[in-house]
């Protein structure tokens, strides 16, 4: 199981909406950080997960095709 990070979780989600990634995930990220990549990805098609906005300093993301969505999941069970 192997990862990689660009560094920008907006440019990460938007290479998982164009096929580049097939999944992304991570944690401890401002609203600000996603937001961009929340809509490419949902309108390619993508699916993301429930993101609790009511503690916006901490919100995790995983984002990946609704393919391995489900296998990703269980991979990152201790996420």
């Amino acid at each position: 199981f192997s990862y990689r990070k660009s560094g920008s979780a907006a440019l990460d989600m938007a290479y998982v909406a164009c096929g580049r990634y097939d999944g992304y995930f991570q944690k401890n990220l401002n609203l600000w950080d996603i937001a961009a990549g929340l809509i490419i990805v949902k309108e390619a098609g993508g699916v993301v997960n429930e993101i609790n906005l009511e503690n916006q300093k901490v919100i995790e993301i995983i984002a990946s095709t609704p393919d391995i969505n489900s296998k990703l999941i269980k991979k990152i069970t201790n996420f």
